[in-house]
C-alpha cells in the first residue's frame, strides 16, 4: 500500500487461472474487501449482472441469482447466456448494494468459467435454492459460474457529494 497525501493507493496483482494472466488491481480511497467478505456480501442480495463477450463486444444482462457453495447460479432461457455457458466461456458477474440514506455502498466482481444444464434435477435444485427468473417466459436452463477470481470494494460518499447518480 502506498500513501499519497490523504489518499491510499492499494495495488495488488492476482493471477486469473482461466485467462492465464495477471490482473492488476489499484484502488484510490476505496476499501478493498477480502474474498470471504465478498462471498458473504453476495449472499445478501439476489439481483446481479452477468457479462459475456459476443464476438469481442461486451453484453451485460441483469439476472436473479443465488450463491451455491463457491458457485453463482441463475436460470435463463435458450439465449446468449446459455450459449456462453454451454461453451464454457469465462464470464464476469457483478452485484452491488447502495444505501443512499447512510451514503455507503459496496460492489463485488466475480470472474469464472460458466457451464449450462437443462437437466431436470439441476433445474429443480436451482429452484429449491431460491433461484427464480428475472424475465418472463420459459427459463428452464441453469447457468452455473464457478468463481475463480473474486474482488470487492466498499465505498462511502463524501459529505460534499450528492451521492450516486442512479
Amino acid at each position: 500500500m502506498h500513501s499519497v497525501g490523504r489518499s491510499k493507493f492499494i495495488e495488488r496483482s492476482v493471477r486469473h487461472p482461466s485467462v492465464g494472466m495477471d490482473l492488476r488491481i489499484i484502488d484510490d480511497g476505496l476499501e478493498v474487501l477480502g474474498e470471504n467478505e465478498c462471498r458473504e456480501l453476495l449472499t445478501t442480495v439476489n439481483i446481479g449482472r452477468v457479462a459475456i463477450s459476443i464476438g469481442a463486444v461486451p453484453a451485460v444482462f441483469p439476472t436473479h441469482f443465488v450463491v451455491d457453495g463457491v458457485d453463482i447460479v441463475l436460470l435463463t432461457g435458450d439465449g446468449l447466456k446459455l450459449r456462453a455457458a454451454l461453451d464454457g466461456t469465462v464470464v464476469a458477474f457483478e452485484a452491488d448494494h447502495i444505501d443512499d440514506a447512510r451514503r455507503v455502498g459496496w460492489s463485488v466482481l466475480a470472474i469464472g468459467r460458466s457451464s449450462g444444464s437443462a437437466e431436470p434435477h439441476e433445474v429443480a435444485r436451482a429452484r429449491s435454492l431460491g433461484v427464480r427468473p428475472l424475465a418472463p417466459g420459459p427459463r428452464n436452463r441453469v447457468v452455473r459460474i464457478r468463481v475463480e477470481l473474486l474482488s470487492g470494494r466498499r465505498f462511502e460518499f463524501p459529505a460534499t457529494s450528492t451521492g450516486p447518480v442512479l
